[in-house]
């Protein structure tokens, strides 16, 4: 195995690993964090690409098809971050582990269990300590509305400014909409099954 093999191959896991698992990176270590991971993981693929390039010049009279192999590599690797929606397989992916979690903190806000414990923001509740882990970037729920109403947000990304993104609980089974919890504008949004939604805001 040569070199510019190993180099493309180990630089094509390293990046689908990246991409894989973005969300629960930025989650563990925020979004500067990930900007400063990713840089280093790009110049590696990319310094892959070019070893592949000149490999492919320097033995291409040898056994060619053995030398086209580290870039066929390289390509198959970003063919695999354009097509594979990595994000939506994430989402889908956390909704379904945590659904029942979820539905227990949705059924402890209805009867009074969970209530609003943050003074700033009258919609937020910060989960106790104890409870699952449902809600990215500190365990904090929004809620919004009640009998009949109830909308219960959990969040999957939770921007620096006003960026945020995640799945929604809403009791009378309506989409979101740039109205709820503070959205400004409605990005994307998508049904999971009854009452049970993905949005993403600005």
């Amino acid at each position: 195995m040569t070199p510019e093999l190993v180099a493309a191959f180990g630089a094509g896991v390293l990046l689908l690993a990246f991409y894989a698992f973005q969300w629960s990176i930025i989650d563990a270590i925020t979004v500067f964090g990930v900007l400063l991971i990713q840089r280093p993981i790009l110049l590696v693929f990319g310094a892959s690409c070019v070893l592949s390039v000149i490999h492919i010049f320097l033995y291409w009279k040898k056994v060619w098809f053995l030398t086209l192999l580290p870039l066929t590599i390289n390509i198959a690797t970003l063919l695999i971050i354009a097509f594979v929606p990595f994000t939506e397989m994430s989402v889908n992916a956390d909704f379904h582990l945590k659904l029942l979690s979820r539905e227990d903190i949705v059924q402890q806000v209805k009867v009074g269990a969970l209530k609003n414990n943050v003074a700033y923001n009258n919609t937020l509740i910060h989960l106790p300590a104890g409870y699952p882990y449902v809600s990215s970037s500190g365990n904090d729920i929004l809620v919004e509305g009640e009998n009949g109403s109830l909308s219960v947000f959990f969040f999957t990304f939770r921007g620096v400014l006003d960026n945020f993104a995640g799945i929604i609980y809403k009791e009378n089974d309506q989409p979101p909409t740039a109205s709820d919890f503070g959205c400004d504008t409605l990005l994307e949004s998508s049904k999971f099954q009854d009452n049970w939604f993905w949005m993403s805001c600005t």
